[in-house]
């Protein structure tokens, strides 16, 4: 590209959510497609998509049903909404992950999974249920000039030389569970192993969603909590141990304890992040981390946009293989 465009500030904010740090800690130049030039690949992953119809149905059900077992009438709604939501998403067709997969694995197992739940929802002060809750938190000003940040102190003025940075996010789930606080976020993938949950335990997403709900209620979680699901095929032969076992490893639950110390390092370390992001914008130049151009989950988004001439890029963004990114943490949800 030849310049980078603007940030997407909004009337002297920056916001910043997890996938924004992700992005930042992966490559700065996917960045700045998908956030600065807001460009995403129109052909979303199976898995994704897959992962996002789970989370309406895990959404209905602690909505509506609580930590009770779901009814015959709670599961047909659960269909429903899962069945409008393939009638607007387009799958492979020699996918398995098509409509019968998903309600057989994400309402029928994981109902007969968790019939009872061992947690207790919270309710904010409205009695609303703290279920995909949203977060924008006023979090530090970076002085333009001076390349120096100074956390958010609503007693000061913003100086002119200085943007507001916002964290933003959404929580899945927020219970009391053995008596203490803890933040649960749903995840799917096609395996789970070792490796799922040691990229779990250092994800910054979970701490950093703690210590958003710390910073805006003043009450630190005691830790945050996995609820994980496996979407791999159902096997063709019977597996070892036969299939009611291979059900039951679809879905595992853990997680790690939350202390102050380790909310405090989190927030050191994305801010240093961000403080990265402004020095490449200073420069009008965000680099390309190739390490990332093909990883474990196959190519970069953007593999055939970096394959180009530079001059090239721009044009092939702007083609009917990406579409606008209108990501929004915030919209249509529920406010901390």
């Amino acid at each position: 590209m030849n310049s980078i465009p603007p940030l997407p500030v909004e009337p002297g904010c920056l916001y910043i959510d997890n996938s924004f740090l992700e992005l930042l800690q992966t490559c700065p130049r996917q960045l700045e497609y998908n956030r600065l030039l807001h460009r995403i690949p129109a052909q979303a992953k199976p898995g994704q998509a897959f992962g996002t119809a789970g989370h309406l149905v895990l959404d209905h059900r602690y909505r509506h049903v609580g930590s009770e077992q779901p009814l015959e009438a709670d599961e047909s709604a659960q269909a429903a909404i899962i069945t409008d939501f393939y009638a607007k998403t387009t799958f492979p067709e020699d996918d398995f992950r098509n409509l019968n997969w998903a309600i057989e694995l994400f309402i029928k197992q994981y109902n007969q999974r968790y019939k009872l739940e061992p947690f207790s929802i919270l309710t904010d002060d409205k009695g609303q249920p703290l279920i995909e809750v949203s977060f924008a938190i006023p979090w530090f000003w970076f002085d333009a000039l001076t390349r120096t940040s100074r956390l958010f102190d609503r007693t000061t003025e913003k100086k002119e030389s200085e943007l507001l940075i916002v964290y933003t996010g959404r929580i899945d789930l927020i219970v009391l569970w053995r008596g203490n606080l803890v933040v649960i976020d749903h995840k799917t993938a096609k395996y789970l192993g070792n490796s799922f949950w040691d990229e779990q335990k250092v994800s910054p997403q979970q701490i950093g969603y703690c210590w958003a709900f710390w910073k805006t209620t003043g009450k630190m979680p005691f830790e945050f909590c996995i609820n994980a699901i496996r979407t791999s095929q159902l096997p063709m032969r019977t597996p070892t141990g036969g299939y009611a076992k291979w059900w039951e490893e679809c879905f595992h639950r853990d997680g790690d304890y939350i202390t102050p110390a380790t909310l405090e390092e989190w927030e050191k370390n994305a801010i240093a992040l961000i403080e990265e992001l402004m020095w490449h914008y200073a420069r009008d130049y965000m680099p390309m981390k190739k390490k990332w151009c093909y990883g474990k989950y196959g190519k970069c988004g953007y593999y055939d946009v970096c394959s180009l001439p530079e001059k090239q890029r721009a044009e092939m963004l702007q083609s009917n293989l990406f579409v606008q990114n209108d990501w929004n943490p915030l919209k249509d949800k529920t406010n901390v």
